[in-house]
């Protein structure tokens, strides 16, 4: 009987050690995936700051698939700021605003109203452009589309709706403006 309690004692203790040790092993290789994807990371930063945006835009990309949010969110801003970077403001607005959903960070908020702005100054700058050519050129008026037109209705909900997010923006663009100025900080900021 004696020996029976004893030998169940051995393999406990040796399914506590096996336990012991798978558990040490994923740890293990958790730990050496998150210091991979910090040299990834880090990797990225130096290409962005190089001015490498696309080989950068890559590597932040490749980081996107992993389940620590913050790696998520920092790579999906620095995706963003390489768009802006480029000038290409849509784009850059997409990764700002997935980079929010994540985290409420400041300087994406920041970003992605930058962006915005400068996307409305360049659709205006466009349409400015646009009715001097046809101002100079004098064409003949196109005819008109067989779509369906709008009532006037629909477009007075449509330009109150409009009105009413560029109130927000511009209202969120001087809260951030007022909250730099106070804490001092770079206008736009690289993580």
């Amino acid at each position: 009987m004696m020996k029976k309690s004893k030998k169940i004692r051995i393999i406990k203790k040796v399914h506590f050690i096996l336990i012991c040790a798978i558990i040490l092993f994923f740890v293990n290789v958790k730990t050496f995936c998150q210091k991979e994807n910090a040299k990834t990371f880090n990797h990225a930063v130096d290409l962005l700051s190089r001015n490498s945006l696309d080989s950068a835009r890559t590597y932040f990309k490749s980081l996107l698939s992993e389940k620590d949010i913050e790696m998520r969110s920092r790579s999906l801003f620095n995706i963003g700021w390489a768009f802006l970077e480029k000038e290409n403001y849509d784009s850059s607005m997409v990764y700002f605003a997935k980079s929010l959903l994540l985290t409420n960070d400041s300087n994406a908020r920041y970003n992605y109203i930058f962006s915005k702005i400068k996307l409305n100054k360049r659709q205006e700058k466009n349409k400015k452009q646009n009715s001097e050519k046809n101002q100079s050129q004098k064409q003949t008026p196109k005819p008109q589309s067989t779509s369906k037109k709008m009532s006037r209705e629909e477009a007075q909900k449509i330009l109150q709706s409009l009105q009413e997010s560029e109130g927000k923006i511009l209202k969120n663009v001087r809260e951030i403006e007022n909250s730099k100025s106070k804490t001092k900080s770079p206008s736009r900021k690289r993580w």
